[in-house]
């Protein structure tokens, strides 16, 4: 069956390879994989040749029909791969005009604002974090509705700061957020519309968790499964949103305690 759907998986036993090629690929592909319940591990060179990069399975009685079915159709979903610094090039060329046509991404950061003023205890902070900043509209609520002594900004890429007038409460956290690690004693971490792009959610879990203090607050928006859904329909491809149910089980077995959590 998995031959079937084109896939290379050179074997007569119980150990079965998926040969996908690119390191990467194979990478995101076996923790889509394992975030679903199947313990399958990439394999990647000098394991295995350049360009042989594959998904090991070991297959066993307990294995049934249904659990070789959704294998099947979740080895056959599409696998995005994130060119970040891509990504960083587009938003950097196409800075002026995101500003001025983000209309949906404002609204989400004033209603993040709006809930986070009705949720949480205080409005002060002393120190918050700021991931996927973009051109600001976030970071301006935060300023403008918020009293925050120290407001550290993330995003990818450096010309992100020509959106923002001197302040002496900014400081910059520039670079892959999943490949740096987290301002510590931090008040508030906040994040608008960017960790949708994220490819293991838990790692920034994770940091979160280790970032804040004691009683420190994490307040997100992320799209959920409904956006550009007729694109992925069409061309097969489009980021992998988690299931809202699935995001508030990580945030609780990360140690969060969940305030306030709503889908629109």
């Amino acid at each position: 069956a998995v031959q079937a759907k084109g896939f290379d998986c050179p074997s007569t036993s119980q150990i079965v390879p998926i040969i996908l090629g690119e390191s990467q690929k194979t990478v995101n592909k076996a923790q889509a994989l394992q975030q679903a319940g199947f313990y399958i591990m990439p394999v990647r060179p000098p394991t295995v040749p350049q360009h042989g990069s594959r998904l090991r399975i070991c297959l066993n009685r307990q294995v049934n029909i249904d659990d070789l079915d959704q294998l099947i159709a979740l080895l056959w979903e599409p696998i995005v791969n994130i060119d970040k610094r891509r990504v960083a090039q587009r938003f950097a060329k196409a800075s002026q005009s995101y500003t001025q046509h983000a209309i949906v991404q404002k609204q989400i950061c004033q209603q993040l604002i709006q809930l986070m003023q009705q949720y949480l205890p205080a409005t002060d902070f002393e120190r918050v974090f700021e991931i996927g900043c973009g051109s600001g509209n976030l970071t301006q609520l935060i300023l403008q509705e918020l009293s925050v002594q120290q407001l550290i900004l993330n995003d990818l890429y450096p010309q992100v700061q020509q959106h923002f007038t001197e302040n002496n409460a900014l400081h910059w956290h520039i670079g892959d957020i999943e490949q740096l690690d987290f301002p510590q004693n931090l008040a508030l971490i906040v994040s608008s519309s960017a960790l949708q792009w994220m490819s293991d959610i838990d790692a920034i879990f994770k940091q979160c968790t280790a970032a804040l203090n004691q009683n420190g607050y994490f307040c997100f928006s992320s799209f959920g499964q409904k956006n550009l859904q007729e694109i992925k329909a069409l061309t097969g491809q489009g980021l992998k949103y988690l299931e809202p149910e699935c995001i508030a089980q990580k945030l609780e077995s990360h140690g969060f305690e969940i305030i306030h959590f709503s889908e629109q």
